[in-house]
């Protein structure tokens, strides 16, 4: 699944995305906040997590910012269960992509994309509110139902 915003493009990773991938999330004050990121973060960490994509029952993407006509790997993001979360949202942005509203472009695309998908398959729909962990500040909130 490939989803669309005005500036973004979130798809699922691929192995060629593994140098570009190790660039992006290769910053101690990024890979600090996740709670499964090795550090140092190594070429082979990037292509294990690009060939996770592969057999993501949920809804996982690589963030993409539009830059012309050709994108740039900023980010991660997806939806899945953590510890005792059923669904909890997490991502990461390489530092110089923090401040410009790309997180929160991210998660609302990302909830309207797995609200639809879990919709379609069952009529309980996705939980009304997601844990969202911030891996750029660290900090925890609730996100509230997009509609």
């Amino acid at each position: 699944m490939f989803v669309r915003t005005q500036r973004l493009t979130l798809r699922p990773g691929w192995t060629e995305d593994a140098p570009e991938l190790a660039r992006a999330i290769g910053h101690e004050e990024v890979v600090r906040n996740l709670a499964r990121a090795p550090w140092p973060y190594t070429i082979e960490a990037a292509e294990t997590f690009a060939s996770s994509f592969e057999e993501a029952a949920e809804p996982k993407f690589l963030i993409f910012e539009h830059q012309g006509s050709t994108l740039r790997l900023i980010g991660a993001i997806s939806v899945g269960p953590f510890e005792d979360e059923p669904h909890e949202l997490g991502y990461w942005l390489t530092p110089d992509a923090w401040g410009r509203g790309y997180a929160t472009e991210a998660g609302a695309a990302v909830l309207r994309a797995a609200r639809s998908a879990e919709s379609a398959a069952s009529p309980r729909g996705i939980s009304s509110t997601i844990r969202l962990r911030d891996a750029c500040c660290a900090s925890w909130a609730s996100a509230p139902p997009v509609v």
